[in-house]
C-alpha cells in the first residue's frame, strides 16, 4: 500500500515537470507571437501611412465613376442573384428526384445520409449570397446617395439594384422552405416551419443528440472564429483611425458585435451551467 502510494506521488511530480515545462514553452512561444505581433503592426501602421495618398485618390476616382460603378454593382447583384437561383433550383429539383428514388429503392441508411448531406448546399449558397447581398445593397445605396444626380441609365440601375435586394429575400426563402420540406420527407420527426419566428429553437428541439451535438460544435467553432475576426478588425479600426481618420464610429460598431458575441457566450454558458447543476 505504502508502495502504491510513493509510486502515485512520484509519477505526479514527474506530471507536474512536464506540466511546468509544457507552460514554459508556451510562454515563450506567446512572447514571440506578441513581438511578432508587435512588429507587424508597427510595420503595418507605416504601410498604411504611405497608402494614406492612395487611398484619398482612390476616394476621389469613385466619386468621379459613381454612374459606372452604380451600374457594376447592380449587375453584379442581378448576375449572382440569378446564378443562385438557377444553381439552387436545379439542385432542389435532383434533391427532390434523389428523395423519391431513394423511397423506390428500400430507403437505404447510406443514401439517407448522402442525401442529407447534399441538402446543406443550397443552404450554403443562399446563406452566402444573403451576406453578400447586404454589402452589395450598401454600396448600392451609397453610390446612389449624393448631392450630384445620376445618369438615367445609373438611376436606372440602382433602382434595379433595390428591386433584386428585395427578391433576393423571396429567393432565399422559397430555396430553403423547398430544403425544409425535403427534410422532413425523409424525417417526419422533424418539426419547424421557416416562416415562423421561433423556428431555428423548433428545429433543434426536434433533432436527435447527434445532430445536436454538431450545431453546438459548429457555434462553438463560429464563436471561435469571431473572437479572431473581431481582433484582426479591431487592428484595422485602430490602424485607420490613426491614419485615415475613418473617426470612431467603426470601433464602437466593432465593439458592439464583440460585446454581443462575447457576453450571450459566457451568459449562456452560465444559465446551461447553473442548470447542469442544479442550482
Amino acid at each position: 500500500m505504502k508502495d502504491e502510494l510513493i509510486k502515485k506521488e512520484k509519477e505526479l511530480q514527474e506530471q507536474k515537470k512536464i506540466e511546468q515545462k509544457k507552460e514554459k514553452k508556451s510562454i515563450q512561444i506567446f512572447v514571440i507571437v506578441l513581438i511578432i505581433g508587435l512588429i507587424a503592426g508597427i510595420g503595418a501602421g507605416m504601410f498604411a501611412r504611405n497608402m494614406k495618398d492612395v487611398i484619398s485618390n482612390l476616394g476621389v476616382i469613385i466619386s468621379q465613376n459613381r454612374d459606372l460603378l452604380s451600374i457594376i454593382v447592380s449587375s453584379v447583384m442581378l448576375l449572382m442573384n440569378m446564378g443562385m437561383a438557377i444553381i439552387c433550383f436545379i439542385q432542389c429539383r435532383m434533391l427532390k428526384r434523389q428523395v423519391a428514388d431513394w423511397r423506390v429503392e428500400g430507403e437505404n441508411e447510406e443514401e439517407l445520409d448522402l442525401l442529407e448531406y447534399r441538402m446543406n448546399i443550397p443552404i450554403i449558397i443562399t446563406s452566402i449570397g444573403m451576406v453578400i447581398n447586404f454589402f452589395l445593397i450598401a454600396m448600392n445605396w451609397r453610390l446612389g446617395i449624393s448631392e450630384e444626380e445620376l445618369t438615367p441609365i445609373a438611376n436606372m440601375m440602382t433602382g434595379l439594384g433595390n428591386a433584386i435586394f428585395c427578391l433576393s429575400f423571396v429567393i432565399e426563402m422559397a430555396v430553403q422552405n423547398r430544403i425544409l420540406k425535403l427534410e422532413k420527407e425523409l424525417n417526419p420527426e422533424k418539426k419547424g416551419s421557416i416562416f415562423n419566428i421561433n423556428f431555428q429553437k423548433e428545429w433543434l428541439g426536434s433533432c436527435d443528440e447527434a445532430e445536436r451535438l454538431v450545431e453546438y460544435k459548429s457555434g462553438f467553432r463560429a464563436y471561435m472564429i469571431g473572437q479572431y475576426v473581431c481582433i484582426g478588425l479591431w487592428l484595422f479600426c485602430i490602424i485607420g483611425q490613426l491614419t485615415f481618420d475613418i473617426g470612431i464610429m467603426p470601433i464602437i460598431c466593432l465593439t458592439i458585435v464583440w460585446l454581443t458575441l462575447v457576453c450571450t457566450f459566457l451568459f449562456e454558458h452560465l444559465r446551461l451551467e447553473k442548470l447542469s447543476r442544479g442550482l
